[in-house]
């Protein structure tokens, strides 16, 4: 269907059409994000998800991140701020797909919820949980400026179904 719209948007004159056209291909992707996510978290929650732990370089996809959310912060008039630990190592073993997939989803619902001011990324080791001397847990702070926190919804920001309603 959407592949169908971006022919016709291409071939239409007809700026009102034209228009129409965008906004059914903006609906059609955030259609596509949002069961995207309920898929993912569907998965986690009945743990059917089958982790690909390879060795990730994690500056590159920290990068991706920050890249994608400086990017979308601006065109909102957001400030996007990042706290990348110094101490991080350059390589984890881990899922990127999934550790990408959350971290965005994280984002994706402040970048939402928020219409002023800024969202915050800290990434950091918890020096308290690490496991061993080779094997470190990762902590990732998320912060905003939004009203869900202001509104008492923050109970639901972690429900998909609720929150997609």
């Amino acid at each position: 269907m959407l592949g169908l719209t971006r022919i016709v948007k291409k071939t239409s004159e007809n700026h009102l059409q034209t228009n129409k056209l965008q906004q059914v291909l903006r609906s059609g992707s955030q259609l596509h994000n949002l069961l995207n996510n309920v898929i993912l978290f569907v998965d986690l929650e009945t743990q059917s998800v089958q982790t690909d732990k390879r060795i990730v370089p994690f500056q590159k996809l920290l990068t991706k991140i920050e890249d994608k959310y400086q990017n979308l912060a601006q065109k909102k008039g957001l400030l996007f701020e990042t706290d990348i630990c110094k101490e991080l190592s350059k390589y984890y073993l881990s899922d990127s797909k999934y550790l990408y997939k959350i971290v965005d989803y994280l984002l994706e619902n402040s970048l939402e919820h928020t219409d002023k001011g800024h969202i915050y990324l800290k990434v950091s080791l918890d020096h308290l949980n690490q496991y061993n001397e080779e094997v470190h847990r990762l902590n990732f702070e998320i912060s905003d400026t939004s009203s869900i926190h202001q509104k008492g919804d923050a109970d639901d920001f972690f429900n998909p179904f609720k929150k997609s309603l």
